[in-house]
């Protein structure tokens, strides 16, 4: 750490400091932050919520089964999860100068490519999910893949937040977007108890209305982000949408409908891995990506392999 310091001292004037106190900034700050803990507070709150109903509802073993769906969960974000870290500097920084209509296309690139970046990796394991079970526990808990796959038909939804976050973070007024935000998580749990407790609904039920939650606060976070932001809904579906529905719906039935046996060898389950991948490659780059989008994703290559 010294010499991190001694470093950055030495050959950047603005990282040397000295010790003032300003109230306000303070403040900003402290409030900042709170709203943001408000946001991980919801989060906990709906994901153990969850498991609590099912604990209680279904017992040990459905909730072990919910326990394995976490992991892949969590796996399955790694490529998105650094995404929003990239683009943020670029937002926060054409927000703070003025340029929303260069920001309004950081919105609109970072959540179809976060989408992207997670179709990568969510329809692949769509295909093989229940040989690559088998071969991680050996004996699936019942349950376990219809849990894992809505979790990850979930992620799909989840990936449209991205942008939202990062755009209304660069703004700093963030007070109305976690309060309705994590209200709207958290509805998940008393949702799901009474269509429990009325209806009697089964464990994956209970899951898609998870999924649903997330739709629907999506929805909240388009409605508060984009007039804070002053983007134009038209200007946001027409760029957003369009290519994404079309990608899903050529990766979504297929996913559906094919899938390959939990019996199936270690190879053949790799192999059919890295040909769905490439077939989701190809299906962004064809009909998710625009030309001039296409070009530079080209131009990437080219000089990966002249490298």
């Amino acid at each position: 750490f010294e010499c991190y310091k001694y470093y950055s001292n030495h050959y950047f004037l603005e990282t040397n400091y000295r010790l003032c106190w300003n109230k306000k900034m303070f403040g900003e700050i402290a409030s900042f932050a709170g709203w943001t803990f408000t946001g991980q507070f919801a989060f906990i709150g709906y994901t153990q919520g969850i498991n609590i109903l099912m604990n209680i509802f279904f017992g040990p073993l459905v909730n072990a089964a919910r326990g394995v769906s976490v992991p892949v969960q969590s796996a399955a974000r790694l490529l998105v999860n650094n995404f929003p870290i990239a683009i943020r500097p670029l937002m926060i920084q054409s927000w703070a100068q003025g340029e929303h209509e260069y920001m309004h296309k950081l919105v609109v690139y970072s959540t179809r490519l976060s989408f992207y970046l997670t179709t990568l990796t969510v329809f692949p394991l769509l295909f093989t999910i229940k040989p690559l079970l088998h071969i991680w526990l050996g004996e699936v808990p019942e349950h376990t893949v219809a849990f894992v796959e809505i979790i990850l038909y979930s992620m799909l939804a989840d990936a449209f937040c991205h942008g939202m976050i990062v755009s209304i973070h660069a703004t700093g007024k963030i007070a109305k977007f976690q309060i309705w935000e994590s209200a709207s998580l958290l509805t998940v749990v008393p949702i799901a108890y009474i269509l429990l407790k009325v209806w009697n609904i089964s464990a994956e039920q209970v899951m898609w209305v998870y999924f649903f939650v997330q739709i629907f606060t999506q929805i909240i976070r388009m409605y508060i982000v984009l007039p804070r932001i002053k983007m134009k809904w038209s200007y946001y579906l027409k760029n957003v949408f369009p290519r994404v529905l079309a990608v899903l719906a050529i990766l979504l039935i297929p996913s559906l409908m094919f899938k390959i046996s939990e019996q199936s060898s270690f190879l053949y389950t790799t192999l059919s891995f890295m040909g769905n991948f490439l077939f989701v490659c190809l299906v962004i780059m064809f009909v998710g990506l625009k030309q001039e989008e296409r070009k530079i994703i080209k131009q990437y290559i080219s000089k990966f392999i002249r490298r």
